[in-house]
């Protein structure tokens, strides 16, 4: 049994992803809870949504995950999952990358927690260990 992180990704900008604070946050939560749970596989699921890239959400935050992060991390597997166009998608094809029997944890936007654990259980019903796991990553709330 592996512990995985379905990481969803909302959106890509005409930035660096080191520019995107919000981004950055979530991320950065993504990260620290990968680290404190030792998750050992990340899928991070997003595709083309802006139709002035050339690259998927999945593409686009991968960087982040630098040599030395993922050293702090454990050492966890990085799956790019660079053709989901929503969450539905996004948990959909992030299942042929797990094993029945693995413990998956869903990382999402906080308002978008509700969709994503009913989407899971749709879709993920075989998984006996699931785990929504919302961050609220929007800085302009402050």
């Amino acid at each position: 049994m592996a512990k995985v992180a379905i990481v969803c990704l909302y959106g890509v900008g005409d930035w660096d992803v080191d520019c995107d604070w919000n981004m950055l946050r979530y991320l950065a939560q993504v990260a620290d809870t990968v680290q404190k749970l030792q998750i050992e596989r990340i899928i991070l699921c997003g595709g083309k949504t802006n139709p002035d890239r050339s690259i998927s959400e999945a593409e686009w935050v991968k960087d982040f995950f630098t040599k030395e992060r993922l050293e702090r991390m454990g050492q966890p597997e990085i799956v790019l999952e660079p053709t989901s166009l929503n969450t539905r998608e996004n948990i959909a094809k992030a299942r042929k990358h797990l094993s029945a029997v693995d413990e998956v944890f869903i990382f999402c936007e906080w308002t978008r927690r509700t969709r994503v654990y009913q989407t899971a259980t749709e879709v993920l019903m075989y998984f006996s260990k699931l785990q929504v796991i919302p961050c609220n990553f929007d800085l302009s709330e402050k």
